[in-house]
């Protein structure tokens, strides 16, 4: 069954009415405002507001609200990077970071993969046992620990505040050209 979209639902246009008003300051409240707008089961699954004030180069920003039935970050990155071009050759997506195979090492034969799927069993079921002892000991006797960032009771109703860096592309680039073997 087809499905009717109002793209007026998904996407916003929103520009400071002050023009005055520092537009990094507005950028940050304006995202920091809709962190905190409630669930509605009315309106859509994702929606794009498209922030018209300068926040460093850019002269119009966006800010992307997805729920996340809509995918995890993974799939959303993906879809951002097929999305998007490289700078260096704009005909080809861009790419990312792999790994390189280290060769295989290890004893060939049965013997050998036998002794590997048995020591990797064990520590399966070690590993097991160890958290849920851990897991039943936490429930029963012991607290999580109080860190730096773990909040006291009642901070899930303080402001919530946006933090942004803004960096060059070119000083990523010189950082990994002055740094050898990294990616």
């Amino acid at each position: 069954m087809p499905t009717t979209v109002n793209i007026d639902d998904h996407v916003k246009v929103v520009s400071p009415k002050d023009n005055n008003a520092s537009s990094s300051t507005f950028v940050e409240e304006y995202a920091a405002q809709l962190m905190h707008a409630s669930l509605d089961m009315s309106k859509p699954l994702f929606e794009i507001h498209v922030v018209k004030a300068k926040l460093g180069d850019a002269v119009e920003n966006i800010v992307l609200i997805v729920h996340h039935s809509m995918g995890d970050g993974t799939s959303l990155m993906s879809l951002l990077l097929a999305c998007t071009r490289r700078v260096d050759e704009p005909q080809s997506m861009p790419t990312l970071p792999t790994l390189n195979k280290k060769e295989n090492t290890s004893k060939e034969g049965v013997c050998g993969r036998l002794s590997f799927f048995l020591q990797t069993f064990l520590l399966i079921l070690w590993f097991t046992f160890s958290d849920i002892c851990l897991f039943l000991a936490t429930c029963l006797w012991l607290k999580d620990n109080q860190t730096s960032i773990k909040g006291d009771a009642g901070v899930e109703n303080l402001p919530r505040k946006l933090v942004h860096v803004t960096i060059s592309l070119d000083d990523v680039r010189s950082i990994k050209q002055a740094i050898h073997g990294v990616t």
